[in-house]
């Protein structure tokens, strides 16, 4: 027998009228023509044999789980230390971290797609430091206070702007994040998604400027540091329709 809840309780006045008795005699009527639901649902209708195990295939930083209705995929890089991307690699727009990884654990993703949707995260793990130098030319004063605001205001020119893309569409980015040290940055997407192969990858632009004073004292960067990459996850559920 199926649990069973009154719909509204009786009281004295009530409870031969039919209306009342017609909404209670109705639940059992909707069970018999399939309205179950977790309130109503015959004890033992569902057991254990009947749920399909998920498909997992896993292997170096991935892990793919295929079930019924949804598929989870993951890729991570942990505990590896941090891996420089040289200054000299930098491109102008978006950079694909899997290159200076040298693969695709924890900033790529490859699978075959089912029409629905695509839900997931990337989490980096980035580290940028950058550098100054003071000075001031001949036929000028000397150069102010290093702590003026002038030099605060040229360490902070420098951003760091993190986004994923799917089959080379952006679908989630930080926008402009001001990066002078180590942070970790964490980039939700989700987008609809047709059958066939995909290909979800982490990217980054670097923003980085010179600045030089009206009064001839030389705020400039001449020491780009590397970017140095720490551990990285990305993460997608692909929900079928």
């Amino acid at each position: 027998m199926a649990r069973q809840y009154t719909k509204a309780p009786a009281v004295a006045g009530d409870i031969t009228m039919a209306d009342d008795w017609n909404d209670e005699f109705g639940q059992s009527l909707a069970t018999l023509n399939g309205d179950l639901d977790q309130n109503n649902m015959p004890m033992n209708s569902v057991t254990q044999a009947k749920f399909e195990s998920p498909i997992v295939s896993s292997g170096v930083g991935y892990v793919h789980s295929t079930m019924p209705t949804q598929g989870y995929f993951l890729s991570y890089t942990l505990g590896t230390g941090q891996v420089s991307f040289s200054k000299d690699a930098w491109l102008p727009g978006w950079n694909k971290l899997e290159i200076p990884l040298a693969g695709p654990e924890g900033v790529a993703l490859t699978f075959d797609a089912l029409d629905g949707m695509l839900v997931g995260e990337a989490v980096i793990d980035l580290e940028w430091r950058m550098s100054y130098q003071a000075g001031y030319d001949n036929d000028t004063p000397p150069p102010p206070d290093p702590a003026s605001v002038t030099i605060v205001q040229t360490m902070a020119m420098n951003f760091v702007d993190v986004g994923v893309f799917v089959n080379d569409v952006c679908v989630g980015r930080t926008g402009k994040q001001w990066l002078g040290g180590r942070f970790t940055f964490v980039v939700p997407y989700n987008t609809p998604i047709g059958s066939g192969p995909t290909k979800i990858d982490t990217r980054a632009i670097f923003y980085y400027q010179n600045s030089r004073s009206a009064i001839g004292y030389i705020m400039e960067q001449i020491s780009i540091a590397d970017i140095n990459i720490g551990d990285a996850i990305l993460w997608c559920r692909n929900q079928w329709r």
